[in-house]
């Protein structure tokens, strides 16, 4: 993990784009990945160890991930077993990478442990109302936040190697949709 690196979700072809960074700026394009992406790519997360990258995207499988190998994209990592309920929309690692989470378009955050490969994916938290935008783990992986389409706007779970309870909403709610969330480090 260097910052070598910056990555797009995109709604056009090739869907998922990596630029070489420097003190400078951007630096070239790195090539597209063997197997693209479904559909749009909504959300894009690298593995907190650096070693993969993934993009929560529309259409079946709906989660792509790629080893990276420091200079671009390695073969596409083999779906899940059970895939993602609904377009993903956006994704998540714990910071101890060992879950990725993908929140899909019907509302559902699919969670599947993650050793280098997916896991049997757990199951889904159904509370969140609507359309997960973004969702983040607090800085030692007990909290999974979700911003969202429907009121509360942001919801918040208990993280313990899977959802636990969710937490209660704000007392003074957001006025309008979640769009971004990120917890104070």
């Amino acid at each position: 993990r260097d910052g070598r690196f910056v990555a797009l979700g995109s709604n056009l072809t090739p869907f998922v784009l990596v630029y070489q960074w420097t003190s400078t700026g951007f630096g070239p394009k790195v090539a597209d990945p063997a197997t693209l992406p479904a559909g749009a790519g909504n959300g894009v997360a690298w593995s907190p160890d650096g070693k993969f990258i993934a993009v929560a995207h529309s259409g079946a499988p709906n989660i792509s991930v790629y080893p990276w190998t420091g200079s671009g994209f390695g073969t596409k990592i083999a779906n899940p077993g059970v895939l993602p309920v609904g377009n993903g929309l956006c994704t998540a690692w714990t910071r101890a990478n060992d879950y990725i989470i993908v929140g899909s378009q019907t509302g559902l955050m699919n969670a599947y442990p993650w050793n280098g490969a997916f896991g049997a994916r757990e199951q889904p938290a159904s509370q969140v109302p609507a359309q997960p935008n973004k969702v983040a783990f607090n800085y030692d992986d007990s909290y999974l936040g979700v911003a969202h389409n429907t009121t509360p706007f942001i919801t918040v779970y208990n993280w313990s190697a899977g959802f636990g309870a969710k937490a209660t909403a704000p007392a003074s709610l957001p006025p309008s949709t979640g769009n971004g969330i990120a917890w104070h480090l």
